[in-house]
């Protein structure tokens, strides 16, 4: 969990209770409770402290029921994946077009989002995987996501992604 959902999470309790009359400095005091919960232990934490926490991850659990249900609409299109050096690569044709899917190890980037609470990484997180989808003979459109945790879950990423590319869902 980063600081900024613990923040919204913070923000959105306050404003709960303050529903009548939202005060002005319920910004500070929403960084205050972030600050103090990446300080204290759970058991230091009082209601406001509980009140953000829960929020947050309400608002987490929220977001990934909404992209699992969006997952499900559609079964992934399975794709023929070759191992190369550089991890995997397979190909799609979309009306016609051909479009090339690449799944490699990726250095995890830095991220702006900083976790509130830090824990020793377990062994193998050092890189992540990203997938690539690009179209055509030239490559001018491509369309890619990452950092992914595991290179099953960048293939399965990927085929999702072909298969919403190939629903006109979305588009290159």
């Amino acid at each position: 969990m980063t600081r900024d959902d613990l923040a919204w999470g913070a923000a959105a309790t306050l404003a709960r209770e303050r529903l009548a009359q939202p005060d002005s400095l319920d910004e500070l005091a929403a960084q205050a409770i972030v600050d103090e919960l990446a300080e204290r232990t759970p058991c230091r934490w009082g209601r406001h402290h509980t009140d953000a926490v829960r929020a947050a991850l309400y608002r987490t659990l929220a977001d990934l029921a909404d992209l699992l249900l969006e997952v499900s609409e559609s079964t992934p299109t399975p794709l023929d994946w070759t191992a190369d050096d550089d991890g995997w690569r397979a190909s799609a044709v979309i009306g016609g077009v051909v479009h090339d899917v690449v799944v490699h190890k990726a250095e995890h980037a830095p991220s702006a989002a900083q976790p509130v609470w830090h824990h020793p990484s377990p062994p193998g997180a050092h890189a992540a995987w990203q997938w690539r989808i690009t179209n055509g003979p030239t490559g001018r459109a491509s369309h890619g996501c990452g950092p992914i945790p595991s290179a099953l879950a960048a293939r399965h990423a990927a085929e999702c992604a072909i298969t919403a590319l190939a629903a006109g869902r979305c588009s290159l």
